[in-house]
């Protein structure tokens, strides 16, 4: 369920943790890592380990049981963010787990962040579906409270990408930029993007 690159050659790996009293292998959807020893990755619930142990959160226990995880972000281990299928966001903070409510039921395909120049953290978050129309927007979530970012356009987008407040890159159906508060469409060819 994973690849590893040492700098010369690829390597399958499998991620296996217990969950519940027993060793499971889940699909991974995301990665996360801030060294070779300090990974998280993220399979409907999240996942840490140090490159060889894993230990699996569920998170659904102690804050929703509805909660479907597929990505990360953090500034640390200690200062973690996941989103997901339905609306999904938690918060890990190095010992307690947090929900935030999110204000859709659509999926949240990515996140990105920053720390602002007043020492917040600023996440963006696209929301769309394919199958839900209507409910195309980007969350921008500071300090743990959800607010939105301007959006008026009625395209998917997957993926976010931040250098600071003022640049913000989207894409999905097409290539955005934001610089400072105003959009513009990226010329690309005419193909759908799914990453920054």
């Amino acid at each position: 369920n994973a690849v590893h690159w040492d700098g010369s050659k690829w390597e399958l790996k499998r991620i296996t943790t217990e969950f519940r009293g027993n060793l499971i292998t889940v699909p991974l959807e995301g990665i996360y890592a801030f060294s070779s020893t300090d990974i998280w990755m993220v399979g409907s619930l999240p996942i840490h380990g140090d490159g060889t142990s894993w230990t699996m959160y569920d998170v659904r226990t102690t804050t929703d049981p509805n909660l479907s995880l597929s990505k990360a972000w953090g500034s640390n281990s200690n200062d973690m963010y996941f989103i997901g299928r339905g609306g999904s966001i938690a918060h890990f903070n190095g010992s307690t787990w947090q929900k935030i409510e999110s204000g859709t039921g659509t999926i949240i395909n990515d996140i990105w962040g920053i720390i602002s120049d007043q020492n917040k953290t600023v996440l963006y978050c696209p929301v769309s579906s394919f199958f839900v129309s209507g409910d195309k927007k980007i969350l921008k979530i500071i300090d743990g409270k959800v607010d939105s970012v301007s959006w008026n356009r009625d395209v998917r987008l997957y993926s976010a990408w931040a250098m600071n407040e003022n640049f913000l890159f989207v894409c999905g159906e097409g290539a955005y930029e934001n610089m400072f508060g105003t959009w513009m469409q990226i010329n690309l060819p005419e193909v759908g993007t799914n990453s920054i």
